[in-house]
């Protein structure tokens, strides 16, 4: 007798087990999911699709923005338009890797990426460990050049390139969480601080009263502010997506 001929006539109408049911799909996830886990990406293969798809053009241009900043620490003279001049070309520095930071919420992506294997969070955190590995090279070998080539004190390239260049960077990171936020907000905000910097640059009252210790203690500040905007930006990454987890959207 041919079951399944008499199934489709109709002449017999099997009934469903629903516990045989529950027990067929636990084992088709069991058996999905063990073949799935020899196809993963090692964390070293991860960081390394991410360093293909991150453009390398940004690196290219901080690169000379930075020759840009040692031309301007090697022969301006006056020290009113040296800060300043520097202060803009670090804020720049800085504005450079905004696209490629905020490419997951321009391109809306975010609820795909958090459905991977490898989270939201460990995703921002290769992007800003390439990033930090790039910039902290480039910016080593910036300013080694710019002391022991061009002679310029140390002091001078902390307080006039790196601090607003910190600052800026801690602004980016702290608003990147915020979903409410554009790009152009986030660059709105580095020009604000732009202006700022401008205008403390140019009071040399300010120069004159803090001395380098406590130039160097403002740096260290600076540096804890972007260290605690980076910690922000993984704790809180997942407020970037529309919707959050175990949510749906229909507008």
């Amino acid at each position: 007798m041919n079951v399944e001929k008499m199934i489709m006539k109709g002449k017999i109408e099997p009934i469903p087990d629903e516990l045989d049911i529950k027990d067929v799909i636990e084992k088709s996830r069991h058996v999905f999911l063990k073949q799935e886990e020899n196809k993963n990406l090692t964390y070293f293969e991860f960081l390394l699709n991410q360093l293909i798809t991150i453009k390398k053009q940004w690196w290219i241009l901080q690169f000379v923005v930075l020759c840009f900043a040692w031309y301007v620490l090697a022969t301006e003279t006056e020290r009113l338009y040296l800060r300043r001049e520097t202060g803009v070309l670090a804020i720049l520095f800085v504005i450079l890797i905004i696209p490629e930071l905020w490419k997951n919420l321009s391109n809306k992506c975010m609820e795909i990426e958090v459905a991977s294997y490898y989270s939201l969070r460990k995703i921002y955190a290769s992007k800003l460990l390439l990033f930090g590995f790039v910039d902290m090279l480039i910016l080593t070998v910036f300013t080694s050049g710019a002391h022991f080539i061009s002679n310029i004190d140390v002091v001078d390239i902390l307080v006039n390139f790196l601090l607003p260049m910190i600052v800026a960077t801690g602004i980016c990171f702290l608003i990147l969480c915020d979903h409410r936020k554009n790009m152009g907000t986030v660059i709105g905000y580095c020009i604000a601080w732009n202006l700022m910097w401008w205008i403390i640059s140019g009071n040399e009252q300010i120069y004159t009263i803090i001395s380098t210790q406590l130039w160097i203690g403002i740096f260290i500040l600076a540096c804890i502010f972007m260290i605690y905007a980076i910690l922000n930006l993984l704790r809180k990454c997942n407020a970037c997506m529309e919707v959050d987890f175990n949510e749906f959207n229909f507008g």
